[in-house]
């Protein structure tokens, strides 16, 4: 959290205890504390750097966005950003952290950390890591080029694995999100509803449920939808006397010409010539079922 490389300084309040602070070349280690209401900034951040929260909750306004970190949680920060922290006014806040220079990032892991967006869990498989690195930094310097090199490794495989986790944890929640709008669809398709309802479903924007769907290669929202409508709609059709216009009305659709358009696109034919081929193809074998005419002479 307090790096000297930033283009403006820190401003501090109600710090109570840095118990770490290790500078090996690009790569900054820290576990600090920090009194009830304590701050930190407004400064630009230079580095990439992970902030994870043990005691107290964190809260940071980066580029005007407000982000809360649990305990439990940690974030990812970018350079260029200006942030501002606060720290829990309830009780003491503790975290670590851990920074790198963006000259010592690579491209390929620079590309992923530029995807996380929000905090996530911090598992006990990073806190070893994370722990492996205080260590590392708290011990005396030997070999001042090889310790460097050693805490700059430790730090890429603790971003990269971090990095890992967050992506499986936004697939997870992915999972969730798309299945809330599946089953609104599933349960209000009769209803009639646009992207912004299934998004709010979701609990997304419409813009982040579509790129979720193309990112899954899923058919679009409003695809998903008219597809159950449509499969409904056949139902019906096979199924009961009802008409056109009634079979259009109960799967949703805004007029009996809408449907028919839809129905044809997706089955090449006709909501008409649809339930006349199938009853077409039930009579034969309705009849078959029935057994042999009788011959009657008289």
């Amino acid at each position: 959290m307090l790096g000297k490389r930033n283009a403006m300084p820190d401003r501090i309040t109600n710090i109570s205890r840095m118990n770490l602070r290790a500078r090996r070349g690009r790569v900054v280690y820290g576990d600090v504390l920090y009194l009830p209401g304590g701050t930190c900034g407004p400064r630009i951040q230079k580095d990439y750097q992970l902030v994870i929260a043990c005691r107290g909750v964190i809260r940071a306004r980066i580029q005007a966005k407000e982000q809360a970190i649990e305990p439990g949680q940690a974030l990812l920060v970018r350079p260029g950003r200006r942030e501002h922290w606060h720290f829990d006014p309830l009780q003491e806040t503790h975290h670590y952290w851990c920074a790198v220079s963006p000259g010592a990032m690579p491209a390929g892991l620079r590309a992923r950390l530029h995807r996380i967006v929000r905090p996530h869990t911090w598992t006990p498989h990073l806190d070893h890591l994370l722990k492996w690195g205080l260590a590392c930094g708290a011990q005396p310097l030997a070999d001042a080029a090889l310790d460097e090199l050693r805490l700059l490794h430790l730090a890429l495989h603790l971003m990269a694995e971090y990095a890992a986790e967050a992506g499986r944890q936004e697939a997870s929640a992915s999972d969730l999100r798309l299945e809330r709008m599946r089953a609104a669809v599933s349960a209000e398709y009769a209803r009639p509803l646009r992207l912004g309802d299934l998004a709010r479903h979701a609990g997304l924007s419409p813009q982040h449920l579509l790129r979720l769907c193309r990112e899954r290669g899923d058919p679009t929202p409003m695809e998903q939808l008219y597809r159950v409508r449509l499969e409904n709609a056949a139902e019906i059709l096979l199924h009961t006397g009802l008409s056109v216009k009634e079979t259009a009305e109960r799967c949703g659709f805004t007029n009996a010409f809408h449907f028919s358009r839809k129905f044809r696109l997706w089955s090449g034919l006709s909501p008409k010539d649809f339930r006349a081929r199938a009853s077409g193809l039930r009579r034969p074998r309705e009849k078959a079922a029935q057994g042999p005419d009788r011959l009657i002479i008289g």
